[in-house]
């Protein structure tokens, strides 16, 4: 397979080569050939079937938009022989995608001098998970509002989570950096701290 990972952007594509050789080591020509793939539908593969060359090869393509790793293995349809060996490919996440990330708060109301969490979910622009990324919460009124932790990382779900409480009444506009990728989530969350609850409400887009 080459190349051995590409990005899971259902564009890119790894080639596979399957070489048919009889005991001999010479060749086999004319033979038709499958290859499949551990994760099934999940990934595109082309064409269904091929015909090997004189050199004994048959070519094909693997695509995919998820995340992971795929065992590919091929069959000689003509001989109805299962190649004992597999290859593998891996596809990646690409960078964030504010459209498909998301915040939220919550719960929605809670005594000022309570704790509200904030749950920072990061994907990219097929939607997998994106693991391992930074990111930075803060609050347009910085020291008013205790945030913790201030940075975080994202969890195999994608996931990073922050806590935030206050004991000044007002309004706090709380905005997510991934700094990995330079990325501001386009929806900020706004949340309002009043003399006995903090109500969370989404803001326009930046």
């Amino acid at each position: 397979v080459s190349p051995a990972s590409l990005p899971a952007d259902n564009t890119s594509v790894a080639t596979v080569t399957v070489t048919l050789r009889d005991p001999a080591g010479t060749p086999v020509t004319g033979k038709s050939v499958s290859i499949s793939s551990s994760r099934m539908a999940i990934d595109v593969i082309a064409p269904g079937s091929a015909t090997t060359t004189g050199a004994g090869t048959a070519l094909f393509t693997v695509k995919s938009a998820t995340a992971g790793q795929s065992t590919i293995t091929a069959i000689d349809l003509t001989s109805n022989l299962t190649l004992p060996q597999t290859a593998f490919v891996t596809f990646l996440s690409g960078n964030t995608s504010a459209s498909q990330s998301s915040a939220v708060v919550s719960p929605g109301s809670v005594p000022v001098g309570g704790m509200a969490t904030v749950t920072v979910s990061l994907r990219d622009a097929n939607a997998n998970p994106l693991a391992g990324k930074e990111v930075r919460l803060t609050s347009n009124r910085s020291s008013n509002d205790t945030i913790s932790p201030a940075v975080a990382g994202t969890n195999a779900s994608g996931v990073a989570s922050f806590n935030i409480s206050s004991t000044l009444a007002g309004t706090s506009i709380l905005t997510a950096t991934v700094t990995t990728d330079n990325v501001t989530l386009a929806d900020r969350k706004s949340t309002r701290l009043n003399s006995s609850h903090v109500s969370e409400s989404r803001m326009p887009s930046s």
